[in-house]
């Protein structure tokens, strides 16, 4: 099973880590091989808006993180790996920095590992930023074993293999474990190994979503398949997660001898943020006990008014309103309340952990999509982001003599509906504030 940590918040599956504007994710999973050499992978994802920028010779700009990876067993070092994970050339004309993600593969034996991951943004003098965590490496070859599950951005089948490609097919890992409501599904890869000493009976592998607090399997999500023995078994599969609720869950796969007797086991973690923009009503939260709640600590008006400012995007017509009362009248205890209450009500569980999450898409559209005296997130661009998430396609026009500067966000779906496009344009030339020049979403929320 996988575990994993974060520096802001405890988590079973995905290390977050911040420090100043730099924002990252990182996981890992062990597999083995019928050699039985086992090995890990490690996934590390940087977040394009968060890591600074420096000019090249070309006049194009990059971001260079200093990665360092320590493998301890007890005090001996097995494993040391250095080197600068580069960003994406941007050029200067464009508005989106995307997210970059490294992957490694380590060959480890059996054992217990002490991980420390170090760090820094080569282009600030920022610190370097440690995270350490204990890794177990136990596959056994006389029993049916499965992998940990990796959680995947997308698959496609192997062309030229990669350090990505696995089993016929090139893996794109999905560093976070958190999925925002803009994203409609849910992959992941998993290997069995050893089931050939089973007689080279068939089995059934069974594969599903369940609430991680009660253990109650979501019957939407979830497979049965026969499979034969072989050397490796793979399961990649995907779940739509459409109309999942806000919540914690678990990928589970199972292993099912013909008996009915479970060989194996394996479950990895996720989050589920999914508002279904339930309204909120003035007289919800006029009591509600935020003692030791993130929001207590939060005492300046200004900060709550901005705090409750950036909201517009995800709320609902009726929480607009009460959200714009709330800003007007600027009582701290009020707005403390109403957004614990907002982000509670998309995550009862952790409404912390969803308002941390949504504050790093904003804070990365602020820095992607900032004009001139407004934030990213009051123009066009970053309002369209926040609400929708990044664009499936982007088309950037911004040095046309002949025409204003313009970009083409085309979505390939959201929510219902399916090809949609966003044309943005700037009319002054000046202060990089793209306006919406046209639309295709049906029930589009205007801008304020």
């Amino acid at each position: 099973m996988k575990k994993l940590f974060t520096l802001l918040f405890i988590s079973l599956s995905a290390i977050q880590f911040s420090q100043a504007q730099l924002a990252a994710f990182m996981s890992y999973s062990s597999f083995d091989q019928p050699d039985g050499s086992p090995y890990l992978e490690t996934y590390l994802k940087v977040l394009g808006g968060s890591a600074h920028l420096a000019k090249l010779p070309s006049g194009k700009f990059q971001s260079k993180i200093e990665v360092k990876w320590i493998f301890k067993s007890g005090e001996k070092i097995v494993h040391f790996e250095k080197y600068n994970l580069l960003s994406p050339e941007i050029a200067p004309e464009d508005s989106l920095v995307p997210d970059f993600i490294n992957q490694q593969r380590i060959n480890l034996p059996n054992g217990v590992y002490n991980l420390e991951l170090i760090i820094k943004d080569f282009n600030t003098a920022d610190k370097e930023i440690t995270v350490t965590k204990e890794i177990k490496i136990d596959f056994k070859k006389e029993k049916v074993a499965i992998s940990d599950i990796e959680l995947l951005e997308s698959f496609t089948p192997t062309k030229e293999p990669t350090i990505y490609s696995k089993n016929g097919y090139d893996l794109v890992p999905y560093a976070d474990n958190f999925y925002p409501e803009w994203t409609t599904k849910i992959r992941f890869y998993a290997e069995i190994y050893n089931t050939l000493t089973t007689n080279n009976d068939p089995f059934i592998v069974r594969y599903y979503v369940s609430n991680s607090n009660n253990d109650a399997i979501i019957e939407d999500l979830l497979i049965l398949k026969k499979q034969s023995a072989k050397p490796v078994n793979v399961v990649l599969a995907e779940f739509p997660i459409e109309n999942l609720p806000s919540g914690n869950y678990d990928v589970n796969i199972e292993v099912i001898s013909k008996e009915n007797k479970l060989l194996a086991f394996s479950h990895v973690f996720f989050y589920r943020s999914n508002s279904m923009r339930k309204p909120i009503a003035s007289n919800d939260f006029g009591d509600l006990d935020i003692t030791n709640t993130f929001v207590s600590n939060i005492t300046n008006p200004d900060t709550l008014v901005y705090l409750i400012d950036v909201l517009y995007p995800v709320s609902s017509q009726s929480e607009d309103q009460i959200g714009t009362n709330q800003m007007a009248n600027r009582d701290v205890k009020s707005m403390q309340r109403y957004l614990y209450y907002f982000w509670s009500k998309r995550n009862p569980t952790d409404p912390q952990r969803s308002w941390e999450e949504y504050m790093i898409e904003v804070r990365k559209v602020n820095n992607s999509y900032g004009a001139l005296n407004k934030y990213g997130y009051e123009t066009d661009r970053g309002r369209v982001y926040l609400q929708y998430g990044p664009p499936s396609t982007s088309s950037e026009v911004h040095d046309d003599p002949e025409s204003y500067p313009y970009e083409i966000w085309h979505y390939y779906k959201l929510d219902n509906q399916t090809n949609r496009k966003f044309v943005f344009y700037c009319p002054d030339l000046v202060s990089r504030n793209f306006k919406i020049l046209s639309q295709t979403k049906d029930n589009f929320k205007n801008p304020r």
